[in-house]
């Protein structure tokens, strides 16, 4: 049913792949996710029409060369630092132009007709911002606001999800370069929200998002009608976390499309335990809440809507506020704005932001609201918003859980926690060296200001057992893991095992 088409064509000085030639076929190939965890890049070719599932970053291909945030590929020079390290697939009609000529490429025009992306994950939409801003991209609703607030918080090439800062090609001839941001040709990118239920026709290709429970909101997997075959794609998905029945809405209706090929998630393959439950953090997390009477910073992903309500409740039942930083508000406020995930405003009694110093401090020990970008100056400027400062916090410290990242740890020396305080060690375990070495430095701070811990996590992706009834019950022909360092641990299947970069023709 699936043969590799690895053989290629030459014209020029270009290598054309057999995908061009043969366009009556459906053609998958991957440029990311296959034995790695994350970086997912998927394209679809069916009968001349592409479709891309997932642009996402990939973590470990990139720290073998950066140090993000702090050492990263050049913004000035566009694709060519990724091209030339590998971090982006030279993908023919993808790429915005404005980024292409930066490189010193011959601009192409969009061969695309639409990104998919299934959740607001980096690893699964981090490269988005390279996309030709003309191509839609769909994602769910909650998505496009969480990476409307990223964008708008951020203001660099690697943020420009929504909003996209493009110097157009008259205004180089012309030699005049814009000095700054306003001077950009800012422009919106055609984003479509949808939900379960709709279907997304591209050409000749029908995508249907179906929802699945994550660590994050508006996760969705895709149903995908080609010409002559149905694709399943998993995305990142789970049934022991607080909404199992939307994995299982997807799971039922990929079993109903009876599809050929099912592509999956396999994060936790090599592991067989139990992947945990919220309601496990929270009680391992809220003794140790209870117990402090001093400072308790909490390490966790804010965009993790069920941590962050976790967060807020061991606050608020332990007459405590819930502190959220400066720049992290704006993705709270989109959180907060959603009805259906029950997150309380920013106005909340039990919510507020935390204020970091800049370069001044007037006399009364209040920050000039000037040091401030646009965004943040909105939301400190509205009335119902509290915010406190490292004074503030210090002067009492038991009424404060403050979220904090290691990479914000800086603030600490401006609070000054009594010895003994707590931190709550939220986030998945470190799986590779750079997590690693992060993680060794966030302990050697804790130590350092001598914080208790307590860790306690539940996984966004299913484990072992769940997975392998997923695909079960969905019945797919072939099955294809991405996303996974094992996918030799799912050889009880009917596999197809994906090469980077390998197109692999899909028929029915």
């Amino acid at each position: 049913m699936y043969e590799s088409t690895q053989k290629r064509f030459r014209y020029g000085s270009h290598i054309r792949p057999v995908s061009d030639i043969w366009s009556d076929l459906a053609l998958l190939t991957l440029y990311g996710g296959v034995g790695r965890i994350g970086g997912n890049k998927v394209v679809l070719q069916d009968r001349g029409t592409k479709v891309l599932l997932d642009f996402g970053l990939d973590f470990s291909l990139n720290n073998i060369y950066y140090s993000w945030p702090f050492f990263r590929p050049r913004a000035s020079r566009g694709l060519h630092d990724y091209f030339e390290l590998g971090l982006l697939p030279k993908v023919k009609g993808l790429y915005r132009k404005d980024l292409q000529r930066r490189a010193d490429l011959q601009a192409q025009d969009p061969e695309f007709s639409f990104v998919a992306i299934s959740h607001g994950h980096l690893d699964h939409v981090g490269c988005l911002p390279f996309v030709h801003e003309s191509i839609p991209a769909g994602m769910g609703r909650i998505t496009k606001e969480v990476l409307a607030a990223i964008s708008a918080s951020r203001h660099d090439l690697e943020s420009e999800f929504i909003e996209v800062g493009l110097i157009p090609e008259g205004r180089l001839k012309a030699r005049e370069i814009p000095p700054s941001r306003q001077a950009k040709g800012y422009v919106q990118r055609e984003v479509r929200p949808f939900v379960t239920g709709d279907i997304i026709s591209c050409d000749g290709v029908d995508l249907e998002p179906i929802h699945v429970d994550h660590s994050i909101p508006g996760a969705y997997g895709f149903i995908v009608y080609c010409s002559d075959a149905t694709i399943a794609y998993t995305g990142d998905l789970r049934l022991h976390g607080t909404k199992p029945e939307l994995t299982r809405d997807f799971v039922e209706a990929a079993a109903r499309a009876r599809p050929d090929l099912l592509i999956t998630e396999g994060t936790n393959v090599s592991d067989a335990g139990n992947q945990g439950s919220e309601g496990l953090v929270k009680g391992r997390l809220s003794s140790a809440v209870r117990r402090s009477q001093k400072l308790v910073v909490a390490g966790f992903d804010i965009k993790n809507v069920d941590r962050l309500r976790t967060m807020y409740e061991l606050a608020r039942e332990n007459g405590r506020k819930l502190v959220i930083p400066l720049k992290k508000a704006p993705i709270y406020e989109a959180l907060s704005n959603d009805p259906k995930l029950g997150m309380p405003p920013m106005s909340d009694d039990n919510v507020a932001l935390y204020l970091p110093r800049r370069n001044y401090v007037y006399p009364d020990g209040t920050y000039p609201l000037e040091e401030y970008d646009e965004d943040q100056r909105r939301l400190l400027k509205k009335r119902d918003v509290e915010s406190v400062t490292c004074r503030e916090v210090k002067a009492r410290e038991s009424g404060f859980l403050l979220s904090l990242d290691y990479y914000d740890f800086n603030e600490l020396l401006d609070i000054k926690p009594s010895p003994g305080s707590l931190y709550l060690y939220s986030k998945t375990e470190p799986f590779n060296e750079e997590m690693e070495m992060d993680y060794g430095r966030m302990r050697a701070w804790l130590e350092r200001l001598r914080f208790s811990v307590k860790a306690a996590h539940c996984s966004g992706h299913a484990s072992r057992s769940d997975l392998f009834r997923i695909i079960e019950e969905i019945r797919a022909r072939k099955v294809m893991p991405i996303h996974t360092e094992h996918p030799e641990m799912f050889s009880r299947f009917n596999l197809i095992s994906p090469a980077l970069g390998k197109a692999i023709k899909v028929t029915s």
